[in-house]
């Protein structure tokens, strides 16, 4: 099979697999949004793990300070025992695609999430909100809706 098909084929099985979590992650990021943040919380950044999408669902929310200290932080849909499953994972990654199926997991992901940010109310939220595979690279602004650049800056660090 061509390699654009393959992803095709793969990204039509992601798909559901995160839609069927869009209620659950809407009201807790709603909850969020809502809540009472810690004190001197200067942004929201929530990090994903691409390699645990099959194990869990990978994000944890790290409230921080203008210094970048962590104040807080919190796993996200702590229950879940997987975001898609590891043999479709498996599965496609014995196929050698490009990108490899986490890599096209991640950038489906963070399209949804960004959409259920949104759900959530995240155009209200007052601190901005950023979104970040955990080995670095570049934010993902939730309320633009696009990479950040440069980075988000910590005015006292």
């Amino acid at each position: 099979m061509s390699n654009a098909k393959l992803l095709k084929q793969c990204q039509e099985e992601i798909a559901p697999r995160l839609q069927r979590l869009t209620k659950r992650c809407v009201a807790e990021l709603r909850a969020i949004i809502k809540g009472k943040q810690p004190a001197r919380t200067y942004l929201l950044m929530f990090e994903y793990d691409s390699m645990e999408f099959g194990r869990e669902f990978p994000v944890m929310l790290w409230w921080m300070d203008r210094t970048g200290l962590d104040l807080r932080h919190k796993e996200l849909l702590g229950d879940v025992k997987f975001t898609v499953p590891e043999e479709m994972l498996g599965r496609y990654e014995s196929e050698d695609m490009d990108p490899d199926p986490y890599r096209l997991t991640g950038r489906l992901f963070i399209k949804w999430f960004t959409d259920c940010w949104q759900a959530a109310g995240g155009a209200s939220c007052t601190l901005p909100g950023y979104l970040m595979h955990h080995d670095g690279g570049t934010p993902h602004d939730l309320k633009r809706r696009g990479k950040v650049s440069p980075e988000p800056v910590f005015p006292d660090a």
